[in-house]
């Protein structure tokens, strides 16, 4: 299994929150029918549930996974006080719920829904996902001999 670097976690958060700082539409602007079925909020659980699928399969966070809700929602929490800084966006409270549910269907997917569809992802030991090297037979003898 291939294991998720810092540097993919990185410039995963990076664009987040260039996406989440972007320039979209005004605030003060009427409803639309986006805003009428959460589309705001699936956004936000989505992105979350991407994060913390990537920082539960970071190799150095391991099985603490306590520690990356905690970064998760540290996160969260950040991007809704960076958009009280933005003029395009406002801060909610709402948003950090739904970056929440993301998170808490993450963690959930990760533990029941993962190992079943794909038993690949599951936690190994790294050694075990290198084939181990061939030998010619007859090294194998020359091994015997010694």
């Amino acid at each position: 299994m291939r294991r998720v670097r810092l540097w993919h976690i990185l410039v995963y958060v990076a664009g987040m929150i260039v996406v989440v700082l972007l320039p979209v539409g005004d605030p003060n602007s009427p409803p639309t029918w986006l805003d009428y079925i959460g589309a705001d909020k699936m956004f936000h659980a989505f992105l979350f549930f991407w994060l913390m699928l990537l920082l539960l399969r970071y190799e150095r966070i391991g099985g603490r996974w306590w520690l990356a809700a905690l970064l998760a929602a540290t996160l969260g929490g950040t991007t809704e006080a960076l958009q009280l800084l933005s003029w395009h966006h406002t801060a909610s409270f709402w948003d950090w719920l739904a970056d929440l549910s993301g998170i808490c269907a993450a963690m959930w997917a990760n533990a029941r829904l993962l190992p079943r569809l794909l038993p690949a992802l599951q936690d190994s030991p790294q050694d075990a996902s290198l084939p181990a090297p061939a030998t010619h037979p007859s090294q194998h003898q020359e091994k015997q001999n010694q």
